[in-house]
């Protein structure tokens, strides 16, 4: 065989190699669980009540595992909390707040550990993005409908869209969140932790909305306040939700 027929053969094999994955940065949002109590079962036990509140929403959920709140656990109760949730039909991808000595359990357990900035809120990256967009200083502006599917992140600042939302959407945003149009999916503001940071929308319709980590379910929205002009803020760690 041709020396050059070998090494153009070699070349398509990396051409093709090179093609079959690709390494992106993004930001991700993620649900964090905060754990508040060392025994399993009532870890279990709470899992699953929230679960049964959202079934579609929560099964098969990926998490971030906030042991923050737990001080002066022991080794043997991270692997079984750890286990707790996975027996819970949801599914741990990291954790965060573990004391640097028990890390190599989270390790042995092949939890990744991530540094207490990561992923500090409820908390996905700004992918299918709506054709036409214009920033303008901190707020990001979308003017066109967004679609199932779609998710929609203002890093640094508010989130305007002019349009619905459609159901399965994500809007996300470090500030507020206001939408001229009918709100469905979810919305999430405030994700870097700004209390401060409030939902404006025309028609409350949304399957979830969070502010600041602190969330509401559709299903959890008082009836007077579905399809509804409103906004939700935060006030004393509690999701406000009022017409105005």
């Amino acid at each position: 065989m041709p020396h050059s027929a070998t090494v153009s053969r070699l070349e398509r094999a990396v051409t093709v190699a090179e093609r079959a994955v690709e390494l992106k940065g993004g930001t991700v949002t993620l649900m964090s669980l905060q754990l508040r109590d060392t025994d399993p079962l009532r870890v279990s036990e709470s899992i699953a009540e929230k679960i049964n509140q959202a079934p579609t929403f929560f099964r098969g959920a990926p998490v971030l595992v906030d042991f923050a709140e737990l001080k002066h656990i022991a080794v043997d109760k991270v692997a079984e909390l750890i286990e707790a949730v996975r027996q819970s039909d949801i599914v741990p991808i990291a954790a965060r707040g573990v004391a640097e000595e028990l890390r190599e359990e989270l390790a042995r357990l092949k939890l990744p550990y991530l540094n207490a900035d990561a992923g500090k809120s409820l908390d996905n990256a700004e992918s299918d993005k709506p054709e036409e967009k214009i920033v303008a200083g901190s707020t990001r502006v979308e003017t066109r409908p967004v679609r199932s599917g779609q998710q929609v992140y203002a890093r640094h600042g508010d989130l305007v869209v002019t349009g619905a939302t459609s159901a399965g959407s994500e809007l996300i945003a470090d500030g507020s969140i206001h939408v001229y149009g009918a709100l469905r999916g979810r919305a999430l503001c405030g994700i870097a932790g700004n209390e401060k940071a409030r939902i404006f929308c025309e028609s409350l319709e949304a399957e979830l909305i969070s502010v600041a980590g602190t969330y509401r379910l559709f299903e959890e929205i008082p009836e007077e306040l579905k399809g509804c002009r409103v906004q939700a803020w935060l006030e004393d760690e509690n999701l406000i939700i009022e017409p105005f």
